[in-house]
């Protein structure tokens, strides 16, 4: 927060003002209503929560109906930490069901909201009759531009964090669609088949386990729905490709995959890497920004100059240089932009988004 204790004004710059003294401060929106995910929910929670207790809010949150429980403990640990019992409240439900209460209560000022962009676009419409402040953080398309003079051997091992293993690619920042630089589209794409090969699948819960499944079967079909569609249309295979055990999909490599496709066009969320080349720095950034989503994106050279330029060309809220797009520190503002949401979701500036500012002007004031 810029100033969490407030600020004062000295007036006498404007005429007839000079014996007036302005302040501002930040008082609490009152009940805030949040929204997490089934993908990072403990995370999600910290985030939501933390920023409503420390603005002076209490919050209502609806957890993921995939997977409450771990949120239903944190709840438990709260209450017995101290936390007062009537600051917060977690909720189980379905969308259309608990969601909507939320949304549409008249005494719920705010919305925060983490989920696909469908949902966040819902939310828009249903809070529109009460003029709700809303916090989206919606679904990414994440571009990762590869240039030729990039060390192709860090991105390929980069991938197995940001597209294999955290969430098993069910990440809004995962890196999803590599633009890669096509006289190295090959050796890459052979350095991340290596990779991948070496990554075991199993229960996560087995510390030598590094890709576990997705969230139910319904996603891994649509998943491998994406993988087919595209084999179809006439990607290479390099790697993987099949569903196991009806909610496993194995960590997949394509090659030649091209826009139309749905792996391409769509968020996929999932263990997969979809290689689609460039010639020119221009067809690079092109190909990036023809998506409906601008979340995060990522770009590898050892240019620094041109890596700048092209950050600062990519239509998406952040952007890392020589890393995996799938970062995400707590204290860096996070500002997704066109379908990927608005507002800026992380710890420091959830307490800004939660609080609402008031000014008062004081007459008579001698100096």
């Amino acid at each position: 927060v810029k100033d969490p204790q407030g600020q004062s004004y000295p007036m006498d710059s404007m005429f007839g003002c000079e014996k007036q003294m302005a302040m501002t401060y930040r008082q609490p929106l009152g009940v805030i209503g949040g929204i997490i995910p089934f993908n990072f929910p403990a995370e999600m929670l910290a985030y939501k929560l933390s920023g409503a207790l420390a603005g002076g809010n209490s919050i209502v949150i609806k957890l993921p109906e995939d997977c409450p429980l771990t949120c239903l403990k944190i709840g438990e640990l709260l209450l017995q930490a101290g936390v007062p019992a009537n600051a917060f409240h977690l909720i189980t439900g379905y969308g259309e069901e608990a969601g909507e209460a939320l949304v549409t209560h008249p005494e719920v000022p705010m919305i925060s909201f983490t989920g696909s962009s469908e949902t966040g676009k819902w939310i828009m419409a249903k809070s529109a009759p009460y003029l709700k402040r809303l916090s989206l953080e919606l679904g990414g398309n994440d571009p990762v531009i590869v240039f030729a003079d990039a060390d192709l051997e860090m991105v390929a091992n980069n991938l197995v964090k940001g597209r294999m293993t955290v969430g098993n690619g069910q990440a809004c920042v995962a890196d999803k669609r590599f633009i890669v630089e096509a006289a190295v589209a090959d050796r890459f794409a052979d350095l991340a088949v290596k990779v991948v090969s070496r990554l075991v699948i199993g229960d996560p819960s087995d510390p030598k386990v590094d890709v576990g499944p997705l969230i139910h079967e319904k996603a891994a079909r649509k998943v491998k729905s994406q993988i087919d569609d595209a084999v179809h249309r006439g990607a290479i295979l390099k790697s993987g490709g099949n569903l196991i055990n009806k909610t496993f999909i194995e960590p997949t490599i394509l090659m030649d995959t091209t826009e139309d496709m749905e792996v391409m066009k769509n968020e996929c969320f999932g263990p997969v890497v979809p290689i689609i080349t460039f010639e020119t720095v221009e067809q690079a950034i092109s190909i990036a920004n023809r998506s409906s989503y601008g979340l995060q994106g990522a770009v590898y050279t050892r240019d620094i100059q041109k890596a700048i330029h092209i950050a600062d060309e990519l239509e998406v809220g952040g952007v890392v240089i020589n890393g995996s797009s799938c970062f995400r520190p707590g204290n860096v503002p996070y500002m997704p932009r066109k379908e990927s949401g608005l507002g800026t979701d992380n710890m420091f500036n959830c307490v800004e988004e939660m609080t609402t500012g008031k000014a008062i002007v004081f007459n008579g004031v001698k100096f």
